[in-house]
């Protein structure tokens, strides 16, 4: 199989930066990219290791597929819950551990000794820490293990700016939006008042911040 133009242009700039958003539309093939990516690193760090969190249901039917289908010598494991399972394929000797969002929490808990080798981190459908959430908290905790940062997503806004926020600051550790929340969103987006309390108010995108 071969990589169509636009997929080799997306691994070419994720070789080049630290921290990346890829929001190709569904169906661009974003999962080779990222497999690529990590191959990579891999033919510049043979100890690297790589963490990908995506949603359960495309944990082997997408991420384990893909590794194989692109990069079959990588070797993976697939750890969900139970935490004893989940426990055992981490202990695993491999390069990309794969998981599901929901494992943030227990990935938080983990010692500095954990994360040794560990370099890379993809967080597939990246919407999911689109507030201050505490999966949100466990991932903006674990970011710092790792100096390659990947987000994904078709829909990265799903309508609302704000959202945008926190995936960035996974990222980037605010660099690009900044680390006020309220500040940000007072940039990009509105307020309407809807009724009489203070707190009841309707928010929608300034105009033009869209496309900014």
């Amino acid at each position: 199989m071969k990589l169509f133009t636009h997929q080799n242009e997306t691994i070419t700039f994720l070789n080049k930066v630290n921290r990346a958003y890829i929001a190709s539309t569904a169906g661009c093939g974003k999962s080779a990219c990222i497999v690529k990516d990590i191959a990579h690193r891999l033919n510049a760090n043979p100890r690297s290791k790589s963490l990908i969190l995506a949603p359960k249901s495309l944990l082997e039917t997408v991420w384990k597929n893909e590794f194989n289908l692109w990069e079959p010598t990588i070797t993976v494991t697939v750890g969900v819950a139970p935490a004893a399972k989940r426990e055992a394929a981490f202990n695993k000797d491999v390069n990309v551990y794969i998981t599901n969002i929901d494992a943030l929490k227990w990935l938080s808990t983990k010692p500095h000794s954990f994360w040794k080798d560990f370099e890379t981190v993809v967080i597939d459908e990246s919407t999911a820490l689109g507030g201050d959430s505490l999966r949100t908290r466990a991932a903006l905790k674990i970011s710092k293990h790792f100096k390659y940062r990947r987000c994904m997503s078709g829909t990265p806004t799903n309508g609302f700016l704000t959202k945008l926020f926190y995936q960035y600051k996974f990222l980037d550790d605010g660099a690009h939006l900044g680390i006020n929340y309220n500040n940000f969103r007072d940039k990009v987006m509105v307020a309407k008042q809807t009724g009489p309390g203070p707190e009841m108010v309707t928010w929608t995108n300034r105009p033009g911040k869209d496309e900014v």
